[in-house]
């Protein structure tokens, strides 16, 4: 089944993007250093927003896609 991720999905979103980390850290934006500086609320706030997907088998959340509008500043271009 795939649907919007809710609150309820929080800690199986945080344990499958950190299990992603470590075993594919190059197909990920942000680093484990950068997802471990998120607050608890902003994750909430993603999550509330309507901007994380998820696929689930047997009700474990299996893959994730997240839609993402910011950059991380390693990589915002200097305009100075």
């Amino acid at each position: 089944m795939i649907r919007q991720l809710t609150k309820r999905d929080l800690t199986q979103y945080l344990a499958l993007w950190s299990h992603g980390l470590r075993a594919a850290p190059a197909a990920f934006l942000l680093t484990s250093a950068e997802v471990a500086e998120i607050p608890e609320s902003a994750h909430l706030a993603q999550l509330h927003q309507g901007h994380c997907w998820g696929a689930f088998q047997n009700g474990i959340l299996v893959a994730m896609a997240v839609l993402r509008r910011c950059v991380p500043k390693r990589l915002q271009l200097d305009r100075g």
